[in-house]
């Protein structure tokens, strides 16, 4: 994967543009990597595999909820641990 610094990815945009039609681009800052340039058909395709969906409570599925309402019960029993005080 071709890296290039944020300053030469400003100069030559045209340039990685197009390299990034090809195949991801990495862009660095202060030698580091921060940046990752791809073609919205490889962001698209990357999308397509993340299956994580995220809820309101109130949209919760009632699966979920009883899962949740599950665990609730399976740990209401537990008491949390004493942190002893600091000696000081």
């Amino acid at each position: 994967m071709p890296s290039v610094t944020s300053a030469e990815f400003q100069r030559n945009f045209g340039t990685y543009k197009e390299a990034a039609m090809r195949g991801p681009v990495t862009i660095t800052s202060h030698g580091r990597e921060s940046l990752v340039v791809l073609s919205v058909d490889e962001y698209k395709r990357l999308k397509a595999m993340d299956t994580r969906r995220a809820y309101y409570a109130h949209e919760l599925p009632d699966d979920i909820l009883e899962a949740i309402d599950t665990e609730l019960e399976r740990t209401s029993d537990v008491k949390p641990a004493r942190i002893p005080e600091s000696e000081f």
